[in-house]
This record gives C-alpha cells, sequence and structure tokens, in this order.
C-alpha cells in the first residue's frame, strides 16, 4: 500500500468554554487531549481562561458564572440557563477563528 504525504500538516482545532476557568470533565479531558496530541500536530487549544500559551487562545464570550450574566440574565428573557448564552458567545468568538484558520478538525465539546 503507497501512501500520500500530506501537503500541509493536519490542522486540528480544539475548542471547550470551561479550560482555563473550571477543573471538572470536560476540561480536563479536553486539556489532557491537547496536551497528548500538541507534539504531534499543528493543533490549536481554543479555551475561555488562563494563561495563554504558544498553541492556545483565550476567547471573549460570556461565561455562566460571570458577572455579566449574573447582572443582566439576558438567556433568561428566551427561557433558557446560562451555559445556552455561554455556549452560544463562546461559539460566536470561535466560529470567527476557525473561518479565518482553515482547520481541518474541529473538536468540540
Amino acid at each position: 500500500m503507497h501512501e500520500v504525504p500530506l501537503k500541509r500538516p493536519l490542522r486540528v482545532a480544539i475548542a471547550c468554554p470551561g479550560v482555563g476557568l473550571a477543573q471538572r470533565g470536560f476540561e480536563r479531558m479536553f486539556q489532557d487531549l491537547f496536551n497528548l496530541v500538541e507534539p504531534d500536530f499543528d493543533v490549536t487549544l481554543f479555551k475561555g481562561g488562563g494563561p495563554v500559551r504558544e498553541r492556545e487562545r483565550v476567547l471573549t464570550f460570556l461565561p455562566r458564572n460571570g458577572r455579566f450574566l449574573r447582572a443582566l440574565p439576558v438567556h433568561a428573557l428566551f427561557g433558557r440557563s446560562p451555559i445556552h448564552a455561554e455556549c452560544l458567545t463562546f461559539a460566536v468568538s470561535l466560529a470567527s477563528q476557525l473561518r479565518s484558520n482553515q482547520f481541518d478538525v474541529v473538536h468540540t465539546i
């Protein structure tokens, strides 16, 4: 079997709004996955907080436990919970990054 080499390395985006803000199951799994594949792939971690390191980006969004949503619960206008506002605003912020960086694989919660 003859393998055709890729013209460029596979570009991977890993995204989870809780990474850098909490250390629960999904957050730990996404951070561990990033740490595992980072040496072998062109991977970028999109996260909700913490320090910015090489190949890691902190996105601007409304965290579910943040001051803004506590002071102005806009999610309640639509009968939704704070996590819905968090996911929607994280997705909007992530969409602009994905559009401009041409990733081959996007892994998100």
